[in-house]
């Protein structure tokens, strides 16, 4: 490779000449990029900036306060001057008239001026249907009956529901109890129930108090 310099003449030599522009291409390029770069950097710098917003946290509520639900079905003691005295279950509202008919009536000896049929029955009411010249009506759980005997359940008359309040008796064993009078025509007396299948001394003992016929 030839060049003048001030008229002078000079021969460079290839391999100079070579490296040379290979010099001035990588300077060339070197400063492309330093440049690409710069203009890279610049247009970021312009971009707008996100931030994540914090997630919002939920209060903790308190919870509300748990309200029972009345049961749809109350339990209504009878005794007295029904045919069938005992425990009966019926619906909320139900009218006393309604659960004396489920008690099989009134007997004849029933006296009703102290007795409101209208009332409606709640949970645990006891009410007792007097005869004549007899104290009666709703009576609370601390007014015990006069007489214990109207308040018995009757082997003989007795509804399963009724058979069922009695102590240590379920189900299965009221039927039996129907069975066995159906069978025989009644009881002829409270011991005879432990001939009934399932009912021995025992229990007997346990039930002798609450039952009559």
């Amino acid at each position: 490779m030839r060049f003048r310099l001030l008229g002078r003449v000079y021969t460079m030599p290839k391999f100079i000449s070579i490296g040379l522009i290979i010099i001035v291409l990588v300077s060339v390029a070197a400063v492309g990029r330093y440049w690409m770069l710069s203009e890279k950097e610049k247009a970021s710098s312009l971009l707008p900036v996100y931030t994540q917003s914090p997630v919002p946290t939920v209060a903790a509520t308190a919870k509300p306060a748990y309200t029972p639900t009345p049961p749809p079905f109350c339990a209504v003691y009878l005794t007295g001057e029904v045919v069938n005295p005992g425990v009966y279950w019926v619906e909320q509202g139900t009218i006393l008239a309604q659960v004396v008919d489920l008690a099989g009536g009134l007997t004849n000896l029933a006296w009703m001026r102290e007795v409101n049929l209208a009332l409606r029955v709640e949970d645990g009411l006891h009410v007792h249907i007097p005869k004549e010249n007899e104290s009666g009506g709703v009576l609370s759980s601390l007014a015990p009956v006069a007489s214990p005997t109207p308040g018995k359940i009757n082997l003989n008359t007795a509804n399963l529901e009724a058979l069922m309040t009695l102590p240590g008796i379920g189900e299965s064993t009221a039927m039996d109890i129907i069975q066995y009078r159906t069978e025989h025509g009644g009881f002829q007396s409270v011991e005879e129930i432990m001939q009934v299948p399932g009912i021995k001394q025992a229990r007997f003992d346990k039930i002798k108090g609450w039952i009559t016929i």
